[in-house]
């Protein structure tokens, strides 16, 4: 299922989302402000990894979790049963 970018017309929230093509222009509801969200374009970019705190996630009660490699997040990923597509 391809992934999508949406932002939310009244807070700005930027989001993916997993859905159908046939689902795809239909806006989603902000879990910030319960504001519409549109599908927005995005610039497919060739790998460029760069250092990643991630301050939503918090599976193991250590705090917000940071990256410098993407293969770091990966097997942070595979060690914990997550998706790293879900953690971004």
């Amino acid at each position: 299922m391809p992934v999508y970018d949406y932002k939310c017309k009244s807070c700005g929230l930027k989001q993916d989302a997993y859905r159908e093509i046939s689902q795809r222009n239909r806006p989603l509801t902000c879990p910030n402000c319960k504001g519409k969200m549109f599908k927005t374009i995005s610039i497919p970019v060739k790998d460029s990894w760069k250092p990643i705190t991630l301050e939503h996630i918090n599976v193991t009660g250590e705090g917000p979790l940071h990256f410098e490699k993407k293969k770091d997040l990966q097997r942070y990923c595979k060690e914990n049963g997550l998706s790293s597509g879900a953690l971004l």
